[in-house]
C-alpha cells in the first residue's frame, strides 16, 4: 500500500514537471492499455504545421497493436491511424508501461 502511494506521488510529480514545461499531458490508450500521452512543445509545433490535432494522435495510438511497429531509431515506435483526409503516423517513445511520449507526427496519403 505504501509503495503504491509512493509510486503515485512520484508519477504525479513527473507529470506535473511535464505540464510545467508546457508539454501537453493527455489520457489515452496504446492499443487497449490505458496510458498517459505526453506531447512536448516540439511535437505540438509539428502538429500545428501539419494540421494534425490531438484527437488524431490519440486515435492513432489507440489502434490495435498490430498497427504499431518499431521505429527507425532505437527505442522508438510508430503507430498509424486513419484520419478523415489521410493516415496519421505517430512516432513515440515509451519510457514506462503507462506513459507514451510523442516525438513527432505526420500525415501520409492513403
Amino acid at each position: 500500500m505504501k509503495q503504491d502511494k509512493q509510486a503515485n506521488a512520484t508519477r504525479n510529480t513527473v507529470l506535473q514537471a511535464y505540464r510545467d514545461a508546457w508539454h501537453l499531458v493527455l489520457d489515452g490508450e496504446l492499443g487497449t492499455s490505458s496510458v498517459t500521452v505526453v506531447i512536448p512543445g516540439h511535437a505540438q509545433e509539428r502538429m500545428k504545421q501539419r494540421d494534425i490535432d490531438e484527437s488524431e494522435v490519440l486515435q492513432a495510438l489507440a489502434t490495435h497493436r498490430s498497427a504499431h511497429s518499431r521505429g527507425k531509431a532505437a527505442g522508438r515506435f510508430e503507430a498509424v491511424g486513419s484520419a478523415l483526409r489521410s493516415r496519421v503516423r505517430v512516432i513515440y517513445e515509451r519510457p514506462s508501461d503507462d506513459m507514451v511520449i510523442v516525438i513527432t507526427t505526420y500525415t501520409e496519403p492513403e
